[in-house]
């Protein structure tokens, strides 16, 4: 917070050092310019004055509802499962202080640092739906250990989970292969169960949490228009085709009661 009142102090004192010149008359000028000339620098003065209190006023409030707006940043949550964000960015550009006819309608609508927070979490919720809006979604870091009878299925599998394969090879002086792979988590339930089922028994998984994070590419609300889109996410658009991403977030959504856009009828 202390970093964040320096940098709105700093741009307070250079807006302050702004200065505005006014050039001055010849000696030759009569009287009426030299009364013209003064009434712009009193004029000139008194907006540079109304500016600085103006400027002091913003620092002083930002002091004062700094908690308040780290509170509700911090608060924030993504629009497209209410789950926390990650790596977003937001720069304050300027702040407009409302002086209120009465003092009561501060307060009409609850306490000032609440409606701060609300205010604050919303407005962040609104830019980051005006940009391009991606998911992120964790990653096991998965073991296998599988003789060389049951390689090919194992590989199924987590080809089936999409398991991203990060190194393999032989155990020294044993006939038994090691596969590293990073497993979304999204997938990992019933994994070791399949493995088992799939290889007899031959296969044996450890999956590790690494906090390893990755943007899904996928946009959540892409739209196949074209033939060529059609055919590379599927021809059955109402099944989502190949958007993991738009098929990851109903899933949270339905699961946390929120509202969800699918065709329940497809065919009537």
């Amino acid at each position: 917070s202390d970093e964040f009142l320096s940098v709105f102090d700093n741009v307070g004192a250079r807006k302050h050092d702004v200065q505005v010149t006014i050039s001055e008359s010849s000696t030759s000028a009569d009287d009426e310019n030299h009364d013209d000339q003064s009434d712009a620098s009193a004029d000139s003065k008194s907006t540079k004055d109304r500016s600085s209190v103006s400027q002091t006023e913003k620092c002083r409030v930002l002091k004062e509802l700094d908690s308040s707006i780290l509170t509700g940043f911090l608060n924030l949550t993504g629009p497209l499962c209410e789950e926390p964000v990650m790596g977003v960015c937001f720069i304050v550009e300027d702040v407009s202080i409302f002086q209120p006819n009465h003092p009561d309608e501060l307060t009409r609508c609850g306490p000032l640092s609440g409606q701060i927070i609300s205010t604050l979490r919303e407005g962040c919720r609104q830019a980051i739906q005006a940009g391009s809006t991606r998911m992120v979604e964790a990653f096991y870091k998965c073991e296998v250990q599988v003789s060389a009878e049951a390689l090919g299925k194992v590989y199924a599998v987590l080809a089936k989970r999409r398991a991203t394969i990060t190194k393999e090879g032989m155990k020294e002086n044993t006939p038994i292969f090691s596969i590293e792979a990073k497993l979304p988590v999204v997938e990992s339930f019933g994994f070791s169960e399949q493995l088992l089922k799939q290889t007899s028994g031959a296969a044996s998984a450890q999956l590790m949490f690494d906090n390893d994070w990755e943007v899904m590419e996928q946009d959540p609300y892409y739209v196949p228009t074209t033939e060529e889109e059609l055919e590379d996410s599927g021809t059955n658009v109402a099944s989502l085709g190949n958007n993991i991403a738009r098929k990851y977030m109903d899933q949270v959504r339905r699961r946390k009661g929120l509202a969800v856009e699918e065709k329940i009828v497809e065919h009537a």
